[in-house]
């Protein structure tokens, strides 16, 4: 379906969106990036349901509430992103956040049966989303910077679809693995014999080195 978009919008007279708009060097990169970043994020949400309720036990309305914090720090990183932007810039602060995201990755990506909410979760989440919350804003501004004004609305469109568009392609890419063995994981298999496995460590893997 994607090749034929661009089929189409490449002889189009007058396309929805001008495939010109890539030869834009901020364009390019900054939805570059924000491929890698939502193929890392959104999906790191799904693993995280997985390890939440399949190894850890946690009911889902449980593993809900343990996600909040993880929504409050991108809330808080999209509010304070434009304050910093105007005093480090856009870059800098894509960088420092792309940074802080990796660094909470890589600290979940230790995750093993033995977790818990306050190391496994909610540290290293914050600073995942706390990240997230910060890139956003400067990725936007880079990629709009280089477009002409009658274009801004479209390349920041494309900016949040580019996003949203990796996560299920990561997921797909990333399948989890079965459940480790552990008593807390066979209890849980007892009572939901069909549910997904957990996280695998290429899994984990793909997400903090996108995040990277």
């Amino acid at each position: 379906m994607i090749a034929a978009f661009l089929a189409v919008e490449a002889r189009a007279k007058a396309p929805l969106m001008p495939l010109g708009l890539f030869r834009l060097r901020s364009v390019s990169s900054a939805n570059a990036a924000m491929v890698l970043a939502g193929a890392a994020m959104f999906s790191m949400w799904y693993f995280l349901s997985l390890y939440v309720q399949n190894v850890l036990g946690y009911r889902p309305l449980q593993a809900g509430l343990s996600f909040i914090p993880h929504s409050l720090s991108i809330v808080l990183g999209s509010k304070i992103g434009p304050r910093l932007m105007n005093r480090l810039g856009a870059k800098t602060l894509a960088a420092t956040g792309a940074v802080i995201s990796a660094s909470g990755m890589v600290w979940q990506g230790t995750m093993d049966v033995h977790g818990t909410y306050l190391g496994t979760i909610l540290g290293p989440g914050i600073l995942m989303a706390l990240g997230a919350g910060l890139t956003a804003t400067p990725v936007a501004a880079i990629a709009t910077s280089g477009a002409d004004p009658a274009d801004q609305g479209l390349v920041s469109g494309l900016i949040n679809t580019s996003g949203r568009w990796a996560a299920p392609w990561a997921c797909r890419s990333c399948p989890p693995s079965p459940p480790p063995a552990s008593r807390r994981a066979t209890a849980r298999r007892r009572r939901w014999p069909t549910a997904t496995g957990w996280p695998s460590r290429s899994a984990r893997e793909c997400c903090w080195a996108a995040s990277c």
